[in-house]
């Protein structure tokens, strides 16, 4: 694998390793040598709409992929980050 991400008992997630295409999830791409946490507010529904949160979420579920990362919230929202193709 190529970055990690990890889920705290609070909801918080951190993600580090390698950045290309965005795949950590932090508005970058850059690389992370240590755990740094994810913020992001905003989401993108089915319909193509993008809709922003007033708080960071709080995460139950994440998944690291090879070119990207999935996380879904508390409510069940899932956030994806990273490559874009292939379908990903």
């Amino acid at each position: 694998a190529t970055h990690s991400l990890c889920l705290d008992a609070t909801g918080t997630v951190y993600a580090f390793g390698d950045g290309d295409s965005g795949r950590l999830g932090l508005g970058d791409v850059e690389n992370r040598y240590h755990p740094e946490s994810i913020t992001c507010t905003c989401w993108t529904d089915v319909a193509g709409v993008i809709h922003e949160a007033r708080a960071v979420p709080r995460f139950a579920a994440i998944a690291a992929g090879l070119e990207h990362s999935v996380l879904m919230d508390a409510s069940g929202r899932v956030f994806v980050c990273g490559a874009e193709e292939s379908g990903k």
